[in-house]
């Protein structure tokens, strides 16, 4: 049996995505030792703030995609996307295979919009 490491913060917020981009070097050529990122864009809170800062990095985009949803107006292909996602897509391409895991507050918003961006590349969307 081997064990599968995730690393990153609890929840992405503008002072630590520079750590996102750190994770991969953890890797080295002849010992992968990082399998996945977590990239919690949107965190669950028992108390709800309108605050990035509290919420996460994804929070306002959320914000809008619900108030959408709530008025009929949600595509399940949004021309809006989540930060937390796009930050995962350029990650990967720019520093290596990984895969991604989230905490998943909203499934019926955040799992298609991160599958969309990442593909088979995002957790929920093993095949």
């Amino acid at each position: 049996m081997s064990v599968k490491i995730i690393a990153g913060p609890c929840y992405i917020n503008k002072n630590n995505v520079k750590e996102l981009y750190e994770i991969p070097s953890m890797n080295k050529p002849n010992r992968k030792v990082i399998e996945g990122m977590r990239e919690d864009g949107l965190k669950s809170r028992k108390e709800l703030k309108h605050s990035e800062e509290y919420m996460g990095i994804d929070f306002d985009v959320d914000l809008k995609l619900c108030y959408d949803l709530i008025n009929g107006v949600y595509s399940l292909t949004p021309n809006m996307t989540y930060l937390s996602a796009e930050i995962a897509k350029d990650v990967i391409a720019k520093q290596g295979e990984l895969k991604i895991a989230s905490e998943i507050v909203e499934p019926f918003l955040q799992i298609p919009i991160y599958a969309q961006n990442l593909g088979d590349k995002f957790f929920g969307t093993q095949q």
